[in-house]
């Protein structure tokens, strides 16, 4: 295997530091589709491929013999040392990327677009999120979201207006080079979202003591609207996205800092086994964990109907440990 030969051939550049580089041509091949936080680190005899997003991760043999890349690695078979990486799991070496964060070049704010008004933007929430876009020519399809933790600039989100399954289209003509390659999302780099909650400095100490936890934005922009986070201060809750179905130590300690008392967790309906997961691991933190079973619409997509019907049917982790449909 040439190590220069597959640098060149995927565009990749370093990825903060320890080795890790990526390209943004390159996208996750577990799944997420992203392209901001999937890595590929060489070793002595090979090389290990791993989405710091979703948390999947794979000898970097596996992942050009899946990515129909034989012609990389002819004469060549998987070092043991790989595949156990794979099956184990790779730490995440990269915990210590952390730079300044600034906005896109050209970033404007923006208080109006078709998109967004779509989904059920409000005034409120055009300024609440203060969304833009860049004058980046690499951004120019994506509406950008800055990031506050602490009163401070911590990352941004790009996202595109297209749907997943123009994506999905996006991808395959990629693929087939028929097409040039637009990411879903296109977010700051060097960041560690593991150690970020979206909405975390809407907490209140001493009056918040429940956070619904989701994935992502426009799922805490539609659960805020669903809920009237906005415009009632007095509640006790507050929603936060933990970018991606994951929740970190250090999420949960951030939410412990901040005197939460109660977590609901209420991820898309194919993320079943991380609340599971996530609910038994971290029970013993908090007064109460609850765990919210979707079947159909993503939390950014329910109505209010849904919402309410979730709310009324919140299990217990033991309970919803029990009753886990892929389980039974």
């Amino acid at each position: 295997m040439n190590k220069d030969r597959i640098i060149k051939e995927l565009s990749l550049i370093p990825f903060g530091n320890k080795g890790w580089m990526h390209s943004e041509e390159t996208v996750c091949s577990f799944g997420c589709e992203r392209s901001d936080k999937f890595g590929i680190k060489f070793t002595e005899r090979g090389g290990v491929v791993k989405c710091m997003r979703c948390g999947e991760s794979t000898s970097l043999f596996n992942y050009l013999l899946k990515t129909n890349r034989k012609h990389l690695i002819e004469g060549y078979s998987a070092p043991i040392e790989d595949i156990l990486k794979s099956v184990r799991g790779v730490s995440n070496e990269e915990d210590d990327i952390n730079i300044k964060c600034e906005l896109p070049r050209g970033f404007k704010r923006i208080y109006y677009d078709d998109y967004l008004d779509e989904r059920g933007f409000t005034y409120y929430q055009y300024n609440h999120f203060q969304v833009g876009y860049s004058t980046d020519i690499s951004l120019r399809e994506h509406l950008i979201f800055p990031i506050y933790q602490d009163g401070k600039l911590s990352s941004w989100l790009g996202r595109t207006r297209y749907s997943k399954e123009w994506h999905k289209a996006n991808i395959k003509n990629y693929k087939e080079g028929r097409d040039r390659l637009i990411p879903r999302y296109k977010n700051s780099t060097g960041t560690e979202f593991s150690e970020i909650l979206g909405g975390l400095d809407e907490i209140v100490v001493g009056k918040t003591d429940t956070v619904i936890l989701v994935e992502g934005l426009f799922d805490k922009a539609n659960i805020d609207r669903l809920a009237n986070l906005y415009e009632d201060d007095t509640q006790s809750v507050k929603c936060c996205f933990t970018f991606g179905k994951n929740l970190s130590e250090t999420q949960i300690n951030k939410l412990i800092k901040r005197e939460i008392k109660s977590i609901i967790l209420m991820y898309d309906p194919d993320a079943v086994n991380e609340i599971e997961k996530f609910a038994l691991q971290y029970i013993n933190k908090f007064n109460r964990i609850s765990c919210a079973r979707l079947f159909t619409n993503d939390p950014g997509d329910m109505s209010l109907n849904e919402f309410n019907l979730i709310m009324n049917n919140l299990r217990t982790p033991i309970d919803f440990y029990f009753n886990n449909i892929k389980r039974i």
